[in-house]
Parts: structure tokens; C-alpha cells; sequence
């Protein structure tokens, strides 16, 4: 086996300029998780994203296998296209990627995903181009958070600094 990436998080902000990034990768004997940060200032310039902070640690293969073990009781996430969209004109975009194995992968663009987290006072949308039904319970966006959650509480485990992590 070569290695072959399982999970990645990526923070955007509202103009796809990455601010963080992690990568768990599986290797034949464990594997790696590998960080990146984006020192952003108030008002950027072209040079502004270029220093980065990186963090590489390595994993052990009983954490890979718990990783996995949670995105495959949590498949509805491998069917999810899009989730909700709360009504906040501006903020971040997070993208979640998960990808137990070969079989069975997706990669899902959230918007702000943090207002479901923080269970902020805001409305959703069933997704980006619905029209507003008003107020809805975010299932998709919550089941999201549940797995982002659990597999972050294993990275924490393994030194992962939380500036990595971060929603928002």
C-alpha cells in the first residue's frame, strides 16, 4: 500500500484564500498528519498568504483505524452533495473531505459550518441555491460536526495544535 490520504479539512476564507489545512495520511506502517496555517493580517496583500506555519506528526495505525471506524458509522456523510446554508453574508468556507478507503470517498463544501456548531442564531437554507423555506433543522450540517468532532478529539490526542482545527 502507497500511501493515500483518509481525511482532510481545509478553512477557507470567503474568497478561497486557505487559511489552514490537515491532512491524515495512511502509510503501510501508521501514518501522518500533516498541518498547515496561513498567517492572515487585517488587510492582505499578495505576500500576506505566503508564510505558513506547518506541523507534520506522525499517527498510529490503531488511530488510523479509529478514524475510519467513524466515518463508517456515520455513511450518510458519502451521500451528502451539499448541506445547509446558514444566512450569513460573509465568513468562511470549510471543506471536508473523508475517504475510508477506495470504495468510498466524498468531499463536501460547507459554508460557515461553524453557526451550526455554535448553534448561532441564524436561519438555513436547504442549500446554497434553495430558495428559504424558513427556519430548518440543519441535519446534514450536524452529522457533519458529530464526525469533524470525534476525528479532531483524535488528532488533539496526537499533538495536533488547534489553530489547525479551527471552524472559523
Amino acid at each position: 500500500m502507497k500511501e493515500k490520504r483518509i481525511f482532510r479539512y481545509v478553512l477557507t476564507d470567503a474568497w478561497e484564500n486557505m487559511i489552514s489545512q490537515v491532512d491524515v495520511i495512511e502509510t503501510p506502517k501508521g501514518g501522518t498528519v500533516r498541518c498547515l496555517h496561513y498567517n492572515k493580517k487585517e488587510y492582505l496583500t499578495y505576500e500576506d498568504n505566503t508564510k505558513a506555519d506547518f506541523f507534520a506528526t506522525p499517527i498510529s495505525y490503531e488511530d488510523i483505524s479509529k478514524i475510519k471506524k467513524i466515518m463508517y458509522e456515520h455513511k450518510d456523510i458519502f451521500s451528502f452533495q451539499e448541506v445547509e446554508f446558514p444566512t450569513i453574508l460573509d465568513g468562511v468556507i470549510n471543506t471536508f473531505e473523508f475517504a475510508p478507503d477506495k470504495n468510498l470517498a466524498n468531499v463536501i463544501n460547507a459554508f460557515n459550518i461553524w453557526a451550526i456548531k455554535e448553534e448561532a442564531d441564524v436561519g438555513f437554507y436547504e442549500t446554497l441555491n434553495s430558495p428559504y423555506k424558513g427556519l430548518i433543522v440543519p441535519h446534514k450540517g450536524k452529522e457533519i460536526i458529530i464526525v469533524y468532532n470525534e476525528i479532531s478529539k483524535i488528532l488533539l490526542d496526537n499533538r495536533v495544535n488547534e489553530m489547525y482545527l479551527k471552524l472559523h
